[in-house]
């Protein structure tokens, strides 16, 4: 499961199950579904341009064919964040 806190708009005690994303696009587009409010920063499976994911901390990840394990933790941050 995945916890997410975006902003105002929504319960930042709001839970999504995602088991069933078994890549980074298909998560992506779970996301997008399941929030409408990320749709804008969500292209299909990919992210938008000025977006990265950060893979359990590990690396940063775009390609929507990178695989996801049950535990994995994908962050979705500012793709200039790290400086």
């Amino acid at each position: 499961m995945i916890t997410y806190r975006t902003g105002n708009d929504i319960d930042l005690d709001s839970v999504i199950e995602l088991y069933r994303a078994s890549t980074l696009g298909e998560l992506l587009t779970i996301l997008s579904a399941e929030m409408p409010l990320l749709s804008e920063l969500i292209d299909g499976d990919s992210l938008h341009p000025a977006l990265v994911a950060s893979l359990n901390g590990d690396r940063f990840v775009r390609d929507p064919r990178t695989p996801l394990a049950e535990h994995d933790c994908v962050l979705i941050i500012s793709a200039d964040a790290g400086g």
